[in-house]
């Protein structure tokens, strides 16, 4: 399990490619210098100028040469389309020219994972994988019928390099964006709930994040691999990474909604209640909405299922790396087809308790993929679930490190489990029985948010120093 310890580091530095909404520069200065810039003119026309002009400035911090190459690439999606609308004959050709195109441009940044090498410009990989895949989207939906090709190069380009959509979603669509980007006028409640999902957002990925990986280091470590350790390791990985994703994608949408567009979540809670399809859904929403266009476009249910599977070793390989994480997330992607052949009405007849049991398969799954890159790591961390050679504790340090975080573990346990449905409901029914009382929650939950976002501008600049 030596191996397993310098995959967790490994995992650590591709969690930090969902931090860069939280980096210290943008949070402080170029997201309120951005914000502010807005104020200057009512404008549509205005306010896109400065969305293009901070989205080229955030791609090109990544590896210049090749962002610029990514920013060009939206006059080949443009022309695309407009020749699909114009030419129907060959559009399933220039479909495929445009799935050639962005996936070309996903390969140039994938290489280095390939080769098992982390870069300093980590970061850029998911936002060319959102970008690259948002364009595409517009293309398939022109393709489809679903809107219309676009003849202003510059809305689509607004579109295209929008970068409060390139981290971590959502994948927005043209046709529901587009009235947006020709006019949009300055709403106080909508830059107000913009700001809170940004708080809510850096909140879990400055303060939660880091001691959620911090836990899954000290219990998966080779010398004290335990069958508690084992156990809580995996609960803290898959923990870690519904907490990373949804607070980079809570920053992506404030960022949009500060911007004046009124754009949806891209995860929900997590639930077992259609075992892998509600998981996979938790996380991408509107990725796996987007997937299911497609599928249902193609209309033959043996498309649809070869498609899930190959998306899902897809998956696996960017964000596990390795033949391993090729594997199980196309064992992932069958789990997801078997579903879908079956049918989720049907499934969720079954009682929940051997629902739970399925959810917890696919979730152990999906660790294996992740965390570990060899198979003989992943068959290690298996015998420890099982307790086969290894001692039953949680292993050294791990008692100290839960009670010098228990406030922060707490947080995280009532964020991913029901609680924080149930919390959210009570919130709103109390809200909701006199203005006095709606008064007193909103207050409440402004504190919360300004206390959790100067914590984390107090952790971020500790951490330069």
């Amino acid at each position: 399990m030596q191996n397993a310890c310098r995959r967790g580091k490994i995992g650590r530095a591709k969690g930090d490619i969902l931090l860069e909404y939280s980096n210290l520069l943008f949070a402080s200065v170029i997201l309120p210098l951005s914000a502010l810039a807005l104020f200057f003119d009512r404008s549509a026309e205005y306010k896109n100028l400065i969305l293009i002009v901070t989205s080229a400035l955030f791609l090109l911090w990544g590896r210049p040469l090749l962002a610029g190459l990514v920013l060009l690439s939206w006059i080949v999606d443009f022309l695309l389309a407009l020749g699909i609308e114009k030419l129907p004959r060959p559009k399933a050709l220039l479909l495929g020219a445009d799935i050639l195109w962005n996936g070309a441009l996903f390969m140039l940044y994938m290489k280095p994972w390939l080769t098992g090498h982390i870069i300093k410009e980590a970061f850029i990989l998911p936002c060319i994988a959102f970008y690259t895949l948002k364009n595409f989207s517009y293309v398939f939906d022109v393709f489809s019928g679903r809107c219309r090709a676009e003849r202003n190069p510059f809305c689509l380009m607004t579109y295209s390099v929008a970068y409060p959509f390139l981290l971590a979603g959502p994948v927005v669509r043209y046709g529901d964006i587009e009235p947006q980007i020709r006019k949009r006028s300055f709403d106080t409640s909508l830059f107000s709930d913009g700001l809170c999902s940004y708080a809510a957002g850096l909140g879990k990925t400055v303060i939660i994040l880091p001691v959620l990986t911090g836990l899954t280091d000290i219990t998966l470590r080779a010398d004290e691999l335990t069958r508690g350790g084992a156990w809580l390791g995996t609960a803290a990985f898959i923990a870690s990474a519904y907490v990373g994703f949804s607070g980079a994608a809570d920053m992506g949408a404030g960022i949009a909604r500060i911007n004046g567009f009124d754009v949806k979540d891209n995860y929900q809670p997590i639930s077992c209640g259609s075992m892998a399809g509600s998981l996979v859904k938790s996380c991408n929403t509107t990725m796996i909405e987007l997937f299911d266009d497609i599928r249902s476009f193609s209309g033959r249910k043996a498309v649809s299922l070869v498609m899930t599977i190959i998306l899902g070793g897809a998956a696996g390989l960017f964000y596990g790396g390795g033949r391993i994480g090729v594997l199980l997330g196309a064992l992932v992607g069958a789990w997801l087809a078997a579903e879908y052949f079956i049918g989720y009405e049907k499934i969720k007849a079954v009682p929940w308790v051997f629902r739970a049991v399925g959810a917890l398969a696919v979730c152990l799954l999906i660790a294996a993929a992740l965390a570990f890159k060899t198979p003989a790591d992943c068959r290690a961390w298996f015998s420890a679930l099982l307790g086969r050679g290894v001692s039953e504790g949680f292993g050294k340090g791990v008692g100290g490190y839960l009670m010098h975080n228990i406030f922060v573990i707490i947080a995280a346990l009532v964020y991913i489990s029901p609680l924080r449905t149930l919390a959210a409901a009570a919130a709103k029914k109390i809200s909701e029985k006199n203005e006095k009382n709606y008064a007193a929650v909103q207050r409440l939950k402004t504190a919360l948010l300004a206390a959790v976002m100067m914590i984390s501008y107090l952790l971020l600049a500790a951490g330069k120093l």
